[in-house]
């Protein structure tokens, strides 16, 4: 139980680590023409709900992914790790 808390931290400080102020700046800008595109106003409610939606998306497909990847590291042990298992 120990060593799963230990790998889910890690993953969640490596998903903050990976997350670069021009990859913030690139989904914002990419989101900002989204919106425009759907002929919404910059600085109206609805623009706004447009930027909130794209950004739960995109925190959701974050999180699914590394939901699935902590389901991968739980089904095996990570290498060169002595299971005592005799042929594992």
């Amino acid at each position: 139980m120990f060593r799963l808390v230990l790998i889910l931290a890690a993953l969640l400080l490596a998903g903050c680590a990976s997350h670069s102020e021009p990859d913030a700046q690139s989904n914002a800008v990419a989101d900002d023409a989204k919106c425009r595109a759907a002929g919404l106003t910059p600085g109206t409610l609805d623009f706004e709900k447009c930027l909130a939606k794209l950004a739960d998306q995109r925190a959701k497909a974050e999180l699914d992914s590394k939901t699935a990847l902590a389901g991968r590291l739980q089904s095996r042990p990570p290498p060169g790790f002595d299971t005592g298992i005799p042929g594992h």
